[in-house]
C-alpha cells in the first residue's frame, strides 16, 4: 500500500506546467516527484545528456536483437542499461566521478 495519501494542489500557468513537465522529463521523473523533490528542498538534475543518449542507443540494439537467437547478448545488454540508469538515479542522479567528456554538465 502506497503511504503517500495525502494532496497538495497549486495553481500554475499553462506555460509554468510545461516548463514543470519538461524539466521532470529532462531528470527521467514524473511530474509528481520532479515536484516532491522540490518541495523537499532536493535540486533534481537532469541525465547527463550523453549518458542519456547511450540509454537511447542501447535500447536501439536490444530492439534489433530482439527475437534473435541471441539471447544472452540481449540479456547483456539490457542488464548493462539497469546498471547505467541505476548510476544514473543513485544519489540525485550525480554519478561517481567526472562526466565531461561524456557530454554532460559536469
Amino acid at each position: 500500500m502506497r503511504e503517500r495519501q495525502a494532496t497538495i494542489q497549486i495553481r500554475v500557468s499553462e506555460q509554468e506546467k510545461a516548463q514543470i513537465k519538461r524539466n521532470a522529463q529532462r531528470c527521467n521523473m514524473s511530474l509528481s516527484a520532479y515536484v516532491r523533490q522540490l518541495l523537499c528542498g532536493i535540486q533534481p538534475r537532469e541525465y547527463p545528456r550523453g549518458l542519456y543518449s547511450l540509454c537511447f542507443e542501447v535500447e536501439l540494439l536490444m530492439d534489433e536483437y530482439r527475437g534473435k537467437k541471441d539471447a544472452s547478448f540481449q540479456k547483456y545488454l539490457k542488464d548493462f542499461l539497469d546498471d547505467i540508469r541505476q548510476a544514473l538515479t543513485e544519489n540525485g542522479g550525480e554519478l561517481d566521478g567526472d562526466d565531461k567528456n561524456m557530454g554532460g554538465n559536469g
